[in-house]
């Protein structure tokens, strides 16, 4: 009886939230604001190559910004799955870093080729 009371609130008898720490808010704001600036360039990249496409106009200055954009979003996948990953046992791991390991490669193989 004495431990429930410890874990919940006094005033309406709910549990008690755990307070996230500094690295948790820290890497919550990171991971926000790498989708937010994956989001701002995707959009821009497709009104650029929106544009473009009424010319003809194939720059290679677009495949770059392709190539940061492609960057962040797995920068930001990368960080999110690896919370699901986390506690899992080493095959997930593993599997994790492999799938990470063949997107940033392929990323950058297909603006090269």
């Amino acid at each position: 009886m004495t431990e429930q009371k410890k874990n919940t609130d006094s005033k309406n008898n709910k549990p008690k939230r755990r307070r996230k720490s500094y690295a948790e808010i820290t890497e919550s704001k990171i991971v926000k604001l790498l989708a937010f600036i994956a989001l701002f360039l995707a959009a821009a990249i497709f009104i650029v190559q929106f544009i473009l496409g009424f010319f003809d106009v194939n720059l290679k200055i677009i495949g770059a910004f392709s190539l940061i954009r492609d960057l962040f979003i797995g920068i930001v996948l990368l960080l999110t799955a690896y919370n699901f990953v986390k506690p899992k046992s080493k095959v997930w791991k593993v599997t994790y870093w492999v799938v990470a390991a063949i997107y940033f490669i392929f990323a950058i193989l297909v603006l090269i080729f």
